[in-house]
């Protein structure tokens, strides 16, 4: 079974020389771009569009661990390019989303019977949003998983318990939650139509997520602003990890972490 710590979110292999990012590395990395204080000018705009059983820490905690969860789908999608090879991860931010919406409605279930102001999960639908449109977000039906995943699926069920290293990431009472969907993941997985209806599902989430957003000014703000947390936390972190960087966009979210973000 492959380990936690093997688990890539980034390869590419060009003149014998391997370039990786390890899942569990950018995750930690990216998290430690959200440690943003309570006087920071994105924390304290946030505390006017959320209750306070809300916080826009923990909404961007759950979207940065959650964002590449789907990668675990692509670890055998090689392909080439300039006589190198690398892995493509076109379209992970599907199972992604996915994974988190099972997380979120396991979460629900779960405090269905307990003194918990329901209401609150509302909220955490941006996160939803922002793990789904992390990458192209005008023009997302160009990033729908390749049917070829299909081929790897197996090979990701005997891989996939290695999620379990987010349990470090994760508050304890979150833990048995996030164990409990990975095991409803593996029947799924087993399941001939998966792809299809993990598709269908997502792509329905999408036109949800889009009226939510249009409709209610609230949820579109802190869907928009919890969509540049995640987009300045994973980039920077990729950078730092992968040594390089420099274009335009990449310091338009430098600029946007140092002014709302940097402790």
């Amino acid at each position: 079974m492959k380990g936690e710590h093997s688990i890539l979110s980034y390869y590419y292999e060009s003149d014998g020389k391997i370039h990786l990012e390890l899942l569990n590395d950018h995750v930690k990395r990216a998290l430690d771009y959200i440690k943003f204080s309570r006087e920071s000018k994105l924390f304290k705009f946030s505390k006017n569009l959320l209750p306070p059983e809300v916080d826009i820490h923990d909404l961007s905690r759950l979207s940065i661990i959650f964002h590449d969860t789907g990668k675990i789908f692509y670890q055998k999608m090689y392909r080439s390019l300039d006589g190198g090879k690398y892995i493509s991860f076109r379209g992970h931010e599907y199972f992604s989303s996915y994974i988190f919406e099972k997380f979120l409605k396991e979460t629900i279930d779960q405090n269905l019977n307990r003194n918990v102001n329901m209401e609150i999960y509302n909220y955490y639908n941006v996160c939803s949003f922002a793990i789904l449109f992390h990458h192209h977000a005008m023009n997302v039906n160009l990033r729908k998983p390749p049917k070829s995943v299909n081929k790897h699926l197996q090979y990701t069920l005997k891989i996939i318990d290695g999620l379990k290293f987010l349990n470090t990431f994760l508050l304890d009472s979150e833990k048995p939650v996030f164990n409990s969907v990975i095991e409803r993941l593996k029947k799924e997985i087993s399941y001939p139509f998966f792809y299809t209806e993990m598709t269908r599902y997502i792509d329905k989430k999408m036109v949800d997520l889009w009226r939510m957003v249009m409709t209610y000014p609230k949820y579109k703000k802190m869907s928009l602003m919890l969509l540049s947390i995640l987009l300045t936390a994973d980039n920077l972190a990729a950078r730092e990890l992968r040594g390089y960087g420099g274009s335009r966009f990449h310091m338009a979210l430098k600029d946007f972490y140092n002014y709302y973000l940097k402790p």
